[in-house]
Parts: structure tokens; C-alpha cells; sequence
């Protein structure tokens, strides 16, 4: 037995703890410390952040979204052995995969990723809110501001799940809204001839 031990026989992390655990542990750290949002780019181009405050694992790519099994490893290596998952998807159309820790009694979450043409949460929550959209025409009633406050709260995956109503009973005003809404110019009827 020695007291000394040789600099190549360190590990950089402790016995039983992945790098990825490392990492994780890091970005908790100082997620802390700063008391908001903390991310790194991981070697493999997973793009992995965390907000102690929740907590919250953010997982993401710049060329597609993350997978559920980056979701299952990252999660295990947090300590996380009861989890959900959520989409959440932005206004330029970037897919963020949502992990949070659950109790194991609480229902597993666990996301299904929305359809492509999905124009993000931010743009359904407006179509949803926006009075003068058709099928806010449809809707109007003394509860109506009661409505408007559970569309503020509504989950990535409601919103999802509301979008493609809209897409099955209002698919043209859909489309013609959104392009009135985007400023487009929109052609209803061929011009007239004298």
C-alpha cells in the first residue's frame, strides 16, 4: 500500500459516475449559483440544459430534436429514475425536448412528438387567442376570458392537440388566416377583365 498515488490513475470522475452525471451535475451547479437557465453542447451535438429551479432538462440539437432515448440516458445519469418528457416547440420551429423528474406513483408523460408542420406553441397560442380568427367568432361568450386563461397555461402537447382541430374542421380559414396574419397577400378570386 502507498500514499501516493500516480496522476494517471486519477479518473476525472468519481467511481460509479458517468461523464454525462458529471455534466449534469455541473450545469445543476451553476444553474444554482446564477439562478436561471445554464446549457452546454455536449461532444456528440446534443445540446443539454438545465434550470435547477423545477427542475428542468432541456434537450435539443441544432440539426433535428433530440431523441427519447437521449431523454432516458440523460435522466439516469441525473439520478432521475421516474421521469416525463414534453415537446416544446419554438417560434422559428426549433423542437426542444422537455425532461422532468416525476414521483413514482405520479402518471408517466411521456411526449409524442408533434406533426411537422407544427408552427410552434408561441404561433398556436396566439391563433388560439386571436378574437378575431373564425372560430374565436364561433366561441364568443361571458366565459370567453376564462378560456383565454387556460390557453395561457396550456402544455406544448394541448397545443398541439388544438392545432390540429383547428387543421380538421377550419383547415382553409386556417391557412388563410395565417397568411393574413404573416402579411402575405392573399388572392381570393381571379382578377376581373374589362
Amino acid at each position: 500500500m502507498t500514499l501516493f498515488v500516480q496522476s494517471d490513475d486519477l479518473s476525472p470522475t468519481p467511481p460509479g459516475v458517468s461523464e454525462l452525471g458529471t455534466v449534469i451535475a455541473e450545469l445543476l451547479g451553476q444553474s444554482r449559483q446564477v439562478k436561471r437557465h445554464v446549457s452546454r453542447t455536449l461532444s456528440n451535438g446534443l445540446e443539454l440544459g438545465l434550470n435547477a429551479e423545477g427542475p428542468l432538462m432541456v434537450l435539443s440539437r441544432a440539426d433535428g430534436p433530440a431523441s427519447m432515448d437521449e431523454a432516458t440516458i440523460c435522466a439516469r445519469d441525473a439520478g432521475w429514475p421516474h421521469f416525463g418528457t414534453e415537446w416544446f416547440v419554438s417560434g422559428e420551429g426549433k423542437r426542444y425536448l422537455l425532461v422532468r423528474p416525476r414521483a413514482a406513483d405520479e402518471p408517466v408523460a411521456q411526449a409524442e412528438e408533434p406533426p411537422s408542420d407544427y408552427p410552434g406553441d408561441d404561433v398556436v397560442r396566439e391563433l388560439l387567442l386571436d378574437r378575431t380568427a373564425p372560430w374565436r367568432m364561433a366561441r364568443t361568450s361571458p366565459g370567453a376570458e376564462i378560456r383565454d386563461g387556460v390557453i395561457a397555461g396550456m402544455s406544448s402537447a394541448a397545443l398541439a392537440e388544438e392545432y390540429a382541430y383547428l387543421q380538421r374542421k377550419w383547415r382553409s380559414h386556417l391557412t388563410h388566416h395565417m397568411k393574413w396574419r404573416a402579411g402575405q397577400q392573399i388572392v381570393t378570386s381571379a382578377p376581373e377583365t374589362c
